[in-house]
């Protein structure tokens, strides 16, 4: 990272030492960062949306697809999520199961919600129509060769 221009940074305040976080939001800030402020609550259940459940799709999808032996059939979708579920795999087995156990609620939650189709319509309604052609270009440059 050459920069911390434009970068989110958490701060957890710790209790008595709010002072200390407010001083290492301003430092941060004045880098450039972008600053969340969360207690450790908040701060736990969105790691546990943002890292646990990926992890758990990304190597969910790349066992079955060794399972059944996917490769053979390919396609860009399936790309994709074997080559998140190998980069998971970059980390150590502790750090993994970890990451899991500590996201298990957020895990089960989106288990849960995978019951219900999603809201393709609310989804349009909310994402620009350029955020979605960008993320498609990016989708394709992250699976070049």
């Amino acid at each position: 990272m050459k920069s911390f221009e434009g970068q989110l940074f958490i701060v957890v305040p710790v209790e008595g030492r709010e002072g200390d976080a407010e001083w290492v939001v301003g430092f941060l800030r004045s880098l450039g960062g972008r600053v969340e402020v969360m207690d450790a609550e908040e701060h736990d259940r969105i790691v546990g949306l943002v890292v646990g459940v990926p992890y758990l799709i990304g190597l969910k999808y790349l066992e079955i697809s060794a399972e059944i032996g996917l490769d053979r059939f390919g396609g860009t979708s399936h790309r994709f999520l074997t080559t998140y579920g190998k980069a998971v795999l970059n980390d150590s087995p502790e750090f993994i199961a970890e990451v899991l156990e500590r996201s298990r609620e957020e895990i089960e939650e989106f288990i849960r919600a995978l019951g219900k189709m999603p809201n393709f319509e609310g989804l349009l309604n909310k994402i620009s129509e350029n955020e979605i052609k960008d993320a498609y270009h990016r989708l394709y440059r992250v699976l070049e060769p």
